[in-house]
């Protein structure tokens, strides 16, 4: 009863924003960060920008099981969704950078996505645009370093600024929580009992509706034919590597999850019947065996014995209760 009181007063109220750097963005700082994030020119051949891997009109997301860069090159990782991303500490489905910061300058020097360039390269291609120079002026001011007012710090703080306002909150799981137990439709307040029961917002916790940490949710070793990502581990030295992060990605939220497909770190997951299935089954492979580095909280949700008709209550539960309020 006390840990329902205690979500219910979390799911309340959005958490605050720190910003950027812990400093709020302002309005003028947003408009360059969303004109950045929408410009081609930001990829080593002006083909790509962010939008392209994290498009609005696809739940800031790209629709595609694996992210696709330059010259069609395809990426090794689905592209997750960016909303309410300003949020998470960890940032990459391994969790490999903690600053919002590093996150926006990653993607311009990645061979397969924006091709292999440096943050000078881009600052300099940017300098040589007098909108660009006039714009970051009138944000930033001239750096008394470089004597420029365009540096890889602004452009990344500019783009990490915009993505502050892709938020999404005020939805029915919200209400619920906060005692509304109308909030839900019939068939989704049992599926949202299922969904307790099964204990999901142990890693799906709210008001985020992620841990935003690593797990192994079996899915790497039960969804591809080649288990070949080592998710946390493979970033860490191997002095470093335990049974918990083998294979371990980062939770993902499910806010707007209905706009998000296909899912998982590989984006192999169709859609939510099959993810369903994947934890009503305990995480197992299609020979009825499982990774032995699985979270065993997933292991135990094959004991529920979810019928096909739970598992039609839980995926209604999942896809009209997570429906926020979200940036266009």
């Amino acid at each position: 009863m006390y840990a329902l009181i205690l979500a219910a007063l979390i799911a309340a109220a959005p958490p605050q924003q720190s910003g950027p750097q812990g400093i709020p963005p302002t309005g003028t700082e947003i408009e360059l960060g969303r004109k950045l994030f929408f410009e081609p020119l930001l990829s080593v051949d002006g083909t790509v920008s962010c939008a392209s891997c994290h498009n609005p009109s696809k739940g800031w997301a790209d629709g595609l099981p694996l992210a696709v860069g330059i010259n069609g090159q395809v990426g090794t990782r689905h592209s997750p969704t960016i909303i309410n991303a300003s949020y998470s500490p960890l940032m990459f489905w391994d969790g490999r950078t903690v600053a919002p910061i590093t996150q926006a300058l990653l993607p311009l020097s990645n061979p397969i996505e924006m091709g292999r360039q440096s943050e000078d390269d881009v600052v300099r291609k940017l300098r040589l645009l007098p909108e660009y120079v006039s714009d970051f002026a009138r944000v930033y001011g001239v750096d008394t370093t470089s004597l420029s007012p365009v540096t890889g710090v602004r452009l990344a703080r500019a783009i990490a600024a915009f993505e502050t306002t892709i938020v999404s909150f005020n939805a029915p799981i919200d209400r619920r929580l906060d005692g509304d137990v109308t909030a839900l439709t019939p068939d989704a307040e049992i599926g949202f009992q299922l969904f307790r029961q099964a204990n999901c917002m142990s890693c799906h916790t709210p008001p985020l509706f992620t841990d935003n940490l690593m797990h192994n949710n079996g899915m790497e070793y039960a969804g591809k034919l080649q288990v070949s990502d080592l998710g946390r581990a493979g970033i860490l030295p191997q002095n470093q590597r335990t049974a918990q992060n083998i294979r371990a990605f980062k939770t993902p939220h499910l806010r707007e999850i209905h706009r998000t497909a296909p899912y998982n770190h590989a984006g192999n997951f169709a859609d939510l019947d099959r993810v369903i299935l994947h934890y009503a089954t305990g995480g197992a492979r299609y020979d009825d065996t499982f990774d032995r580095f699985i979270d065993p909280r997933v292991r135990a949700i094959r004991t529920l014995g979810w019928t096909a008709e739970q598992r039609g209550y839980l995926r209604t539960f999942i896809l009209e209760s997570f429906k926020g309020s979200p940036s266009p």
